[in-house]
């Protein structure tokens, strides 16, 4: 209900393309680049404008903030944060069946915690406005890399933004682009650390490098229960978006390099040890990944295609333009 219209531009929620590749039942199910249980924050945005209201209130909670690709806060120059600075833990995670955690509790001040305490039923009710929340723990480097990519996605957000950006040297709607990060994301997470050394800094790869050893212990995990019979194999492990809005950052930029690439051959040459090290770790979802449904024609038929196949290659590029896509520009390469 609060999200719906973001997906004239936001590709995991437009109508269209889900109408086309899948059923609305399938696309709400346990995808957290919808529903997300908990929300990021900027503390400089809840302290309020100076207004009487959020005086009283604190500023609002933006919707945005549970948009995998919104990481940051430009109009207060900060990455998001996420998690209790007091407790850890997520500050605003409710059931499936509400957005708000603790939505009737009495005394609660809409900028506080609503996160229980472990081990007891007190409420941790910290304050996120604070200078206690409004910690600053990324280098300017950092940051300012972080900045530029949201201003990027920000301006693809917006409803007067391009109708039309670029994936791989072919021109897509801007809805499908954010699919087509998507499923890069996942393959990024899936081969890491290829394509290590394009984070926009050291920092940056360091954070990954530690969420990606997280999900391959997870999915080891989930794959030996899996052989055991005990459940199914689950892909999730490197579907899902980061939670922590940097390590969201950092991932979402590589995809975004790797789909300005002008080209199929400088493509073909960037993508092939990714696809090539996400086919070792599990072929199958690999494919999954590589054939993500409600991305773009232009990026399923590259990630399917060998390099190796000059004909294969040739007949791709026909049936990507058979397909109504158009190739960039370079005007629109300037644009983009």
């Amino acid at each position: 209900m609060l999200t719906a219209s973001l997906g004239e531009r936001y590709g995991p929620l437009n109508a269209r393309l889900l109408a086309e590749f899948r059923t609305s039942t399938s696309m709400v199910h346990n995808n957290r680049w919808i529903l997300t249980r908990a929300t990021r924050y900027c503390p400089r945005c809840l302290s309020g404008d100076g207004t009487e209201i959020e005086g009283r209130h604190g500023g609002c909670w933006r919707r945005s903030w549970r948009l995998p690709p919104v990481f940051a806060c430009l109009r207060h120059q900060r990455p998001l944060l996420y998690g209790c600075p007091r407790c850890g833990q997520d500050i605003n995670a409710a059931r499936a069946s509400s957005l708000i955690a603790r939505a009737s509790e009495a005394g609660l001040h809409p900028a506080q915690c609503r996160a229980t305490i472990p081990g007891t039923r007190a409420i941790c009710g910290a304050s996120l406005a604070d200078g206690e929340a409004d910690r600053r723990p990324h280098a300017p480097s950092t940051v300012a890399a972080l900045l530029r990519l949201q201003y990027h996605f920000d301006r693809l957000l917006d409803p007067d933004g391009p109708k039309s950006v670029g994936s791989f040297g072919w021109q897509v709607p801007t809805a499908q682009h954010f699919i087509d990060l998507r499923a890069l994301s996942a393959l990024i997470f899936m081969a890491w650390p290829c394509a290590r050394e394009l984070a926009e800094t050291e920092a940056l790869a360091v954070l990954v490098d530690r969420e990606a050893e997280k999900r391959h212990a997870e999915f080891s995990k989930s794959r030996a229960e899996a052989e055991a019979g005990r459940r199914r194999q689950a892909s999730h492990h490197y579907s899902d978006p980061a939670a922590d809005p940097a390590v969201a950052g950092a991932v979402l930029g590589i995809a975004a390099q790797l789909l300005s690439a002008p080209n199929e051959n400088e493509t073909h040459e960037v993508m092939a040890p990714i696809i090539d090290r996400a086919k070792e770790r599990n072929f199958s979802m690999s494919y999954q990944f590589r054939s993500f449904s409600g991305s773009s024609y232009p990026l399923q038929a590259i990630l399917l295609t060998s390099r190796r196949d000059r004909g294969a290659f040739q007949r791709m590029e026909q049936r990507i333009e058979s397909k109504g896509f158009s190739r960039l520009t370079g005007a629109d390469r300037r644009a983009c």
